[in-house]
């Protein structure tokens, strides 16, 4: 039953409406059978959207740590209520094109302060890595010596934002904390690869970022579409990139 309430709110069910679809769909499919002994309660289904985020990320944390090259990371926030909530994107290549995954679409951070929104996005990798640990736990427990269901499970060293110092980019728009942020971010990313033994002569990492305000100047005023791009190497490893483009 748990599981079938899951589906249906993953499937946009609102919660009020659960338990008559449940309803509806067993009379449907069964008109002659007593299948549904007892429904679940409205609050139950409710709680239930706190057991479907948590999955959710679980999901995207497994997904993610398999996929051994990130191309892209992206970031953005937002305030309500004088609380920062921010998201944390990643895009990958898979056999059928290009995927991007959230990991993280409610990060909530201190205040709004480039290092907070960068250790609000550098934690959302540690939770998830601390999920896929706690999954391969209760695995081990309840299916003792099945090994072949553990090497399904990736590792918690897999989901490591050192990937992205492979070539990955970091999207942000340009406000003067975002461009910090992305600073900062690209430090955390370098650090932790040097730390995992990537030679320093491999890493890079690039940033991108859109003149928003120039983009809406142009296209108001004078009706056209402008590309800029103007990119340059940085310590060796870190390239910027901005670009003005419609």
């Amino acid at each position: 039953m748990t599981q079938l309430v899951i589906e249906l709110l993953a499937n946009r069910s609102p919660p009020s409406c659960v338990r008559e679809n449940i309803l509806t769909v067993a009379n449907t499919l069964l008109p002659n059978y007593e299948v549904i002994d007892q429904l679940p309660s409205l609050d139950f289904v409710r709680k239930s959207r706190g057991t479907l985020s948590y999955l959710t990320k679980l999901s995207a944390a497994d997904l993610l740590a398999r996929t051994p090259v990130w191309l892209e990371n992206h970031t953005d926030g937002t305030s309500l209520r004088q609380v920062h909530i921010g998201n944390n994107l990643v895009r990958i290549a898979s056999g059928a094109g290009y995927k991007t995954i959230c990991l993280d679409n409610a990060i909530l951070s201190v205040d709004e302060s480039s290092e907070c929104v960068r250790d609000g996005v550098v934690r959302s990798f540690t939770q998830g890595a601390a999920m896929l640990d706690q999954w391969r736990v209760i695995t081990a427990e309840l299916y003792p010596g099945r090994q072949d269901l553990l090497d399904r499970i990736p590792q918690a060293a897999q989901l490591s934002i050192a990937k992205l110092a492979k070539n990955g980019w970091i999207m942000t728009d340009t406000c003067h904390a975002a461009t910090k942020f992305r600073r900062l971010f690209v430090e955390s990313i370098i650090q932790v690869a040097k730390d995992e033994g990537l030679p320093a002569r491999e890493i890079k990492v690039y940033q991108a970022g859109e003149f928003l305000p120039f983009k809406q100047l142009f296209n108001s005023f004078y009706n056209i579409r402008l590309t800029l791009v103007i990119a340059f190497q940085i310590a060796g490893n870190t390239c910027v990139m901005f670009g003005l483009a419609q």
